[in-house]
């Protein structure tokens, strides 16, 4: 089913061809559990390519993808997220490092090795801590700008969601239901991305 989606034409709600289908994104469950889908991998007509997720796709027609909005993120979808795994994994890397030196130079100063020996596993552990505090400090950069993306959008299309309510829905949610999807909702997801 997934490839005949591939190349399939992607419309927005008025009927304007956006783009092509090129990938299904799926997320893979253990012990043969059904794989859930994520989202598609659009190219768009200036041959971009991004994420759109399955929340707004509203049909699946037998040769075009009609989705609920026409709001598509222009930037590509694994960029962000790749960078802060990089930088991430980097840092965790580093850390198994650390404890490794210290303990080769206990095991050398057990065995009676020399001090040039010592000094030299000294200044490799000085400089595995500084690139590890380096790759840390831009890893926690990165992830909060993710977070502060991920919260503009976010934020933006709630208020795009509820700007396009009927203003009967509006006026029955009360102030405060829509004030805490505006407010709390999304600042504990961006919280959970940028501290995840």
């Amino acid at each position: 089913y997934a490839g005949r989606l591939s190349g399939m034409i992607v419309r927005n709600p008025d009927g304007d061809a956006i783009g092509r289908a090129r990938d299904v994104v799926v997320r893979l469950r253990p012990s043969g559990a059904p794989s859930r889908a994520l989202g598609l991998v659009l190219q768009l007509t200036d041959k971009r390519r991004v994420f759109v997720p399955m929340g707004r796709i509203t049909a699946v027609e037998p040769n075009e993808i009609l989705l609920n909005s026409g709001l598509v993120s222009m930037r590509q979808f694994k960029a962000r997220f790749a960078v802060v795994i990089v930088l991430q994994l980097s840092v965790a890397l580093l850390g198994i490092v650390t404890p490794f030196v210290i303990g080769q130079a206990i095991d050398a100063v057990d065995a009676g090795t020399t001090g040039e020996h010592i000094r030299n596993l000294v200044i490799v552990l000085f400089f595995v801590v500084v690139v590890q505090g380096v790759l840390a400090y831009f890893g926690e950069f990165q992830a909060m700008k993710l977070g502060e993306y991920v919260f503009t959008t976010l934020r933006n299309r709630v208020v795009y969601g509820v700007t396009h309510l009927p203003l009967s829905v509006v006026e029955s949610a009360g102030t405060g239901d829509l004030l805490g999807r505006t407010t709390h909702d999304v600042d504990r997801i961006a919280g959970f991305v940028q501290r995840g």
